[in-house]
């Protein structure tokens, strides 16, 4: 399975290369697909935007921009004769394009969302150490704010101890229950031959 870090550069991979795509492709892509590149942009920004509408709620301000920008473009400027003030504005069509991609791909989660995510969390966590603290879940995060690894920390080392002295209560007691007499052998040096002795079992008086 593929691990979190392997998956952030699986998407800036991603993200790099349909950045690149976006800015040039009529130097990547054969001239078939790409007939006319503002089209081919308009249809990149379209699919990007979706995407980062469906991903989270935070790319409304970014995508309306990338619009203007596009808009802007299409009415008012000539590609055909480059000038200082079409330059910028393909500049900035890049970054707010850059900036949909990211939103799209690396969504930040909402003040609800990571409270609820926590919240869950610290519920499985009491589920498992202590049942009687299920219902105080949500007074704790509320409490630490903004600290809510520090909670966590400190909740890990508090039950820490007791579940390794369970753990090994668990494992005294496995022992000794499948413990069975077993022979030791040792050397009689007066007689010169092995003599086999039980070993006292910890289930016997």
């Amino acid at each position: 399975m593929m691990t979190k870090t392997q998956r952030r550069g699986l998407l800036g991979g991603l993200e790099a290369v349909l950045l690149v795509l976006y800015g040039a492709p009529q130097f990547i892509l054969p001239s078939y697909v790409v007939q006319d590149v503002e089209l081919f942009r308009f249809t990149c920004s379209t699919v990007v935007s979706a995407l980062a509408f469906v991903t989270t709620s935070n790319a409304g301000v970014v995508s309306f921009l990338h619009c203007m920008l596009h808009i802007y473009t299409t009415l008012c400027l000539d590609d055909t004769n480059p000038s200082l003030a079409s330059t910028s504005v393909f500049v900035a069509r890049v970054f707010s394009f850059e900036r949909m991609l990211s939103t799209a791909l690396f969504p930040r989660m909402s003040y609800e969302a990571r409270l609820r995510d926590n919240q869950i969390k610290l519920e499985a966590f009491f589920r498992l150490h202590d049942p009687s603290r299920v219902a105080e879940a949500e007074t704790l995060l509320l409490e630490f704010l903004g600290n809510e690894s520090l909670l966590f920390v400190q909740l890990r080392q508090k039950y820490a101890p007791s579940t390794a002295q369970k753990k090994a209560a668990a494992t005294v007691r496995y022992t000794a229950a499948f413990t069975v007499s077993s022979p030791i052998i040792t050397h009689d040096t007066t007689v010169g031959h092995v003599v086999l002795e039980s070993a006292k079992s910890p289930l016997k008086p």
